[in-house]
């Protein structure tokens, strides 16, 4: 289009001196215009062709009277429409994107969702900069915003659509405003700006709203002596306006403008001339004649789309009678084909009746041998029954079963006491230490012996100190047996004795926070063999680490999280998809979906991560179940979903985003126009696994937020800090530093114990905080655990599978449940009754809850499907086998044979 406006020519003809003229020739939409310029200036660039711009020097009041050929129009729309990209006249957002809508209507024309498909706006420049970098917003969202309100002006014509973006434009602030720099007589810099409707005087950095205004019916004159210039109101009694520009030129320039904005200003107030009434009246004509043309148009379109609908339904008509008539010709034919059958099979069943008629009689004859051998059996099984009375004598009446087992196991799991033996006096004393578990581990003292009674549920343990005495060690197994007596337990009741330091599982789940001398602080584990499962624990290696399925089950990790992902954001019953560029960042007030596709074993296997924040609602998260099973049955049901919630992330969710650490927001949300303000202090704690992969978790900006065990990010107002704790990683500073560069920040490098008073400050000052060293792996004190849950019998029951985990103990009709402590897998067999399934999650829920070592609710309840399993479920089994539910399960009976 600039090219409407363009005039090029030679700059060697401007440069000589001689020659004080030159043609210019202006090509338009109608006709080209050749015509001589006078030389007034040469300060002109030295490049060649030379491009002029002809602009429209003053702008019309009202565009819809004055803009009267639509070829003035369209170069006039030309000219706004560079302005406002060009930020010359600012623009709101939300003007912007309507106006943006307008410009696409008057090149492209109608919206066509055939034709106009995501990103035929691409190379378009259709929004302000200035708007552009106020929102966190991809350009794929602008178009769809600005797509959509293009799709609202069907129907319009391309003129009718340059006229909506003008008249718009003109309601703006800074539409047609000239702006020139000026000083009053006390010197301050000021702005002075002219327009169709007066002069107005600005602050120089504000350009929208002016101090005063002079309108051109209340000033009398407009004067200028060499750089002082003078505007005299109507109003004699009222003061001059006086103000110096930087040179003449200015001055002369400020002139002209109000001489020709004040007689353009008269003139719209008077009656027009008939050569512009005539122009106006020749546009209106011409108007009309192509809203009449444009109707006529659109009846014969209407037209030939109701001709072309008629032909199609004429040619599905024909179709269907083609397909009518054959189908009748088919039926005629297999008609004829059936008479012949059945004359056929006419002739058979006469010789069928004659061989049933023999068999009837046959049977007839069977039958009274079977009722004679059944009336035989009858007699046998009486004759059995009377002497299996007189042998064992009548059935007991036998106690109807408990109606909610798994309450009651729930409840006696935390009806556990603690009772110290002890002969200090001389005389043995049974004391009552605490009556609800979990109990604290400090109460265990060396130089005592202990019974923890759990007999309700049909175990009694016996603890022995180190430094207790011979007769104590003695006495406490005495006092067991008195103890089962007094408390009227079954004489089988369990009793196990246990030496300090060599305390099972099963007794330390009944301690909150149980910790053993060898605990190591660091990263480290250590190595103990002979556990659940053969697992040989070794040293960790890096090289072998995604090969063995024992190493990804110990350590939860699945692969190096280099597969391919997907990450979705859950906005009410839907979900959105994510940009790849902020993928890692998550936000407390929202829920996502990640789908991440794996390979192992040359077999592909999805896992859908369903992370909750701690913010978000409970409809989304409830949402997010939904959506997760909708996307599980997408994927033909054999994916892993894996609910994560708000600072519970497993180890492998950590390293899918191993490029820079993975960044949880506290609260707020990343969706469109619902960001929260950053806050002017915010503290990130930054965590490493086992693999080296790091999360920032944003948190309270308190001193008591710190960890010695790990390294901190601190950012208030300009300055940043990364303070490093005692026993911190060195993957953890490198995933604060890459924070850093997100955050687009440069750090000061702290370390614990070096902190200087700006730092204290900005956290509140110095206070208490965890300087706890950091325990071993967990699952050393908590080996794995596996349940079978089944409701067979009516009620949902759960019962644990003893002995090592092996892949036969896994029941493709029952539900599963295995506990490795950091998660829990619910393992859902092919036969399992539906309401198993529904309910298998919810009693991991309810299992979790109910553990006496106050477990945290938000440990991550992993769903694996039967045939699906990953690396880190299959790890914990001996000798896994991929192939094992391909084969039937009786022909590997008869092979065991």
């Amino acid at each position: 289009m600039a090219s409407t406006l363009a005039a090029k020519m030679g700059f060697n003809s401007l440069a000589r001196k001689q020659n004080r003229s030159f043609n210019v020739r202006i090509c338009t939409m109608e006709s080209d215009m050749e015509f001589s310029c006078k030389v007034l200036d040469q300060d002109l660039p030295k490049e060649e062709p030379i491009t002029l711009h002809f602009l429209a020097k003053f702008y019309p009041e009202n565009v819809e009277e004055e803009l009267v050929q639509d070829v003035t129009q369209h170069l006039f729309f030309l000219q706004v429409k560079k302005k406002i990209l060009e930020e010359e006249i600012q623009c709101p957002p939300e003007a912007s994107v309507l106006l943006a809508s307008y410009a696409v209507h008057a090149k492209y024309g109608d919206y066509n969702p055939n034709v106009h498909k995501l990103g035929f706006l691409a190379q378009e420049e259709l929004l302000p900069k200035r708007v552009v970098n106020l929102y966190q917003m991809t350009a794929e969202m602008w178009e769809e915003r600005i797509a959509a309100c293009h799709a609202g002006h069907r129907g319009r014509t391309r003129e009718e659509a340059e006229m909506e973006y003008l008249k718009i434009a003109q309601d703006l602030d800074m539409y047609g405003v000239d702006y020139f720099l000026i000083r009053n007589h006390r010197g301050t810099e000021l702005l002075l700006g002219v327009d169709a409707l007066g002069l107005h005087i600005y602050q120089p950095d504000n350009k929208l709203t002016p101090k005063c205004s002079f309108p051109w019916n209340e000033i009398r004159d407009v004067s200028y002596s060499d750089k002082e210039f003078t505007i005299k109101p109507v109003d004699k009694k009222a003061d001059v306006f006086r103000f110096n520009s930087s040179r003449l030129r200015v001055n002369k320039l400020i002139l002209q403008l109000c001489i020709g904005n004040h007689d353009l200003f008269m003139r719209r107030r008077r009656v027009d001339s008939l050569e512009v009434q005539q122009m106006k009246a020749q546009a209106k004509e011409e108007r009309a004649r192509k809203q009449v043309e444009r109707r006529r148009l659109q009846q014969e379109k209407q037209l030939r789309e109701e001709a072309e609908r008629a032909r199609d339904d004429l040619e599905r008509r024909l179709m269907q009678l083609q397909d009518q008539a054959h189908t009748a010709n088919q039926a005629l034919l297999r008609s004829e084909q059936t008479a012949d059958l059945l004359a056929e099979k006419a002739q058979v069943a006469e010789e069928e009746a004659k061989l049933l008629a023999q068999k009837a009689a046959e049977a007839e004859t069977e039958t009274q041998r079977v009722k004679v051998t059944a009336m035989r059996g009858q007699e046998e099984r009486r004759l059995m029954e009377q002497k299996m009375l007189e042998v064992l004598g009548k059935k007991p009446e036998l106690p109807r079963a408990r109606l909610d087992d798994a309450k009651m196991d729930a409840c006696n799991r935390k009806r556990a006491k603690l009772f110290k033996v002890s002969d200090a006096d001389g005389d043995l004393d049974v004391t009552l230490v605490a009556s609800v578990s979990p109990f604290s581990q400090k109460a265990l003292r060396t130089s005592d012996c202990y019974i923890l009674d759990n007999g309700t549920y049909g175990d009694l343990y016996v603890w022995k100190g180190k430094g207790a005495n011979t007769q104590e060690r003695l006495a406490v197994l005495r006092a067991s047996e008195e103890f089962i007596k007094k408390m009227n337990y079954p004489t089988h009741t369990k009793v196990q004795v246990l030496p300090e330091y060599g305390e099972t599982p099963l007794f330390k789940q009944f301690f909150k926070d149980w910790s053993d001398p060898d605990d190591t602080p660091g990263m480290g584990l250590s190595c103990v063999s002979k556990k659940i499962a053969r697992l040989e624990k070794v040293q960790f290696d890096v090289t072998s680490f995604y090969g063995s399925e024992a190493m990804a089950a110990r350590y939860g990790m699945l692969d190096s999280g280099d597969g391919d992902k997907q990450v979705w954001r859950v906005e009410g019953c839907d979900k959105v998809a994510v940009d790849c560029t902020a993928f890692g960042q998550f936000y407390g007030g929202d829920s996502y979906l990640i789908l991440y596709q794996y390979r192992y074993n040359k077999r592909r296997g999805h896992i859908i991560y369903i992370w909750q924040g701690a913010e978000s609602s409970q409809g989304e998260r409830t949402a997010s179940a939904v959506l997760a099973v909708e996307m599980d049955d997408e994927l033909g049901g054999g994916a892993v979903q894996v609910r994560v919630v708000q600072g519970q992330e497993p180890a492998h969710f950590m390293s899918m985003f191993h490029d820079q650490p993975m960044v949880v927001y506290k609260g707020g949300t990343s969706r469109f126009e619902g960001q929260t303000p950053v806050a002017d202090i915010r503290l990130f704690e930054v965590r490493a696994n086992v693999a080296g992969a790091t999360t920032a978790v944003e948190v309270d900006p308190a001193t008591s937020s710190l960890n010695s065990n790990h390294v901190f990010l601190l950012e208030a107002s300009s300055t940043c800090w990364i303070w490093k704790g005692v026993n911190s990683s060195s993957a953890e500073v490198h995933g604060a530093e890459l924070l850093s560069e997100l955050l687009q920040m440069t750090p000061i490098m702290l370390k614990e114990g070096e902190e200087k008073e700006d730092f204290w400050t900005a956290l509140g000052g110095p206070g208490e905080y965890c300087r706890a060293p950091r325990q071993k792996n967990q699952t050393d004190a908590h080996p794995p655990r596996l349940f079978a849950c089944s409701n067979s019998t009516g009620k949902f029951l759960m019962e644990e599978v003893p002995g090592e985990l092996m892949q036969e103990d896994l029941a493709s009709d029952d539900i599963m449940v295995l506990d490795t402590w950091d998660q829990v897998f619910v393992w859902i067999g092919k036969d399992a009754h539906s309401r198993e399934k529904r309910e298998a999650v919810a009693i991991a829920s309810r299992y979790i809850e109910s553990d006496p070592a106050q477990r945290d609710p938000g440990t991550p309840i992993v769903t694996v499907k039967q045939g699906w399993e990953p690396p880190t479920f299959s790890g914990w089994f001996l000798d896994w086998d991929q192939e094992y539910w391909t084969t039937d399960p009786l022909e590997r009976v008869l092979e065991a044979l």
